[in-house]
Parts: structure tokens; sequence; C-alpha cells
């Protein structure tokens, strides 16, 4: 008897995780579901502006679609009119708390920006200091290496000018047979 208990238990774990993994499964149908539905309420909404805007640009041209765009026009006006007078004692009361609002803030902002203003004024003096510092600093150091290197290796390191032991400068070789072509077209007169 104790096996026949253990043996529905096991079965009824496997029944568990079969009705997880379904609805596992029906939840990631239904997100599916919306992303497509999403996806096309967007598509169906740019292409219904893309066709208001045309309508708009050309309804100069025709009456009704201009009788059209005055309608729309006066209803956003009716809408916008009826907005405010719903909003008028909620909204003034809003712009009332944030005027109140700004009014014990600003001199809080004022000292914030003057201090962060002159720390920032400072920082920037001490960076330029710091910079021309580093810039001399570091003219020096490559001046400092150029010459060790210029000492222990000068066959590697030649020093730039004119060429030494009054030697002409070297031709480069002629790999492509270009030299004398190019020469003759550099003497020649255009036509």
């Amino acid at each position: 008897m104790g096996g026949g208990a253990a043996g529905g238990a096991a079965a009824g774990g496997m029944g568990a995780g079969v009705a997880v993994a379904a609805v596992v499964g029906v939840v990631a149908a239904f997100a599916a579901l919306i992303s497509i539905v999403n996806a096309a309420g967007q598509a169906i909404y740019k292409l219904g502006m893309q066709g208001y805007e045309t309508a708009l640009r050309v309804s100069q041209y025709s009456g009704e679609l201009n009788i059209a765009k005055a309608q729309l026009n006066v209803g956003r006006l009716m809408r916008d009119i009826q907005t405010a007078q719903d909003l008028s004692k909620s909204g003034a009361n809003m712009m009332r708390a944030i005027d109140k609002l700004e009014e014990v803030l600003r001199p809080l902002t004022t000292e914030i920006l003057s201090m962060s203003m002159t720390v920032l004024t400072k920082a920037i003096e001490e960076l330029t200091a710091v910079m021309k510092a580093s810039e001399k600093f570091g003219m020096d150091f490559m001046m400092f290496i150029d010459d060790k290197l210029n000492r222990a290796f000068p066959q590697l390191f030649p020093k730039w000018g004119p060429p030494q032991n009054n030697q002409p400068p070297q031709a480069q070789p002629d790999f492509l047979g270009l030299h004398e072509e190019f020469a003759k077209r550099a003497i020649a007169k255009p036509p």
C-alpha cells in the first residue's frame, strides 16, 4: 500500500510539473500575442498618421478636406477649453504649489550653484597650471630621452638636418622603371 501512495505522489508531482510547464507556455504565447498586437497597432497608427499628415498638406486643394480640417481644429479648441475649465481649480492649485516650492528652492539652488562655480573655477585654474607644468616637464623629458638615445644609438637615430659628411642625398631605387617617364612628363610642356 505504501508503494502505491508513493507512486501516486510521484505521478502527482509529475502532473504538477506538466501543469507549470503548460502555464508557462500559455503565458509565453499570450506575451507573444500581445507583442504582435502591439506591433500591428503601432504600424496602423503610423500609417494613419501618414494619411493624416498627407490630408492636412493637401487640404488646401479640396473643399471637403479643408472643411474637415477646420472642424478638427474647432473640435480640438473646444476640447482644450473644456480641459482648461476642468483643470482650472486643481491646475491653479498645483501651479501655486510649484511657485511656493520654487520660492523656497531658489535661494538654495542659487547658493549651491554659486559655490559650485567657485569650486569649478578654482579647479579649472589648478588644472591649467598642472597642464602647463606637465607640458614643460613633458618637453624636457622628451628632449632628455632624445639626447640619451642619440648618444647611445647614433646609428639608429640620426640627427635631422642636411646630409652629414657632405654626401649627396641617395636616389630612391627605380623598381618599376618609372623615374625616366615621370621626368619626361615633368619637362614636357602641355599642348
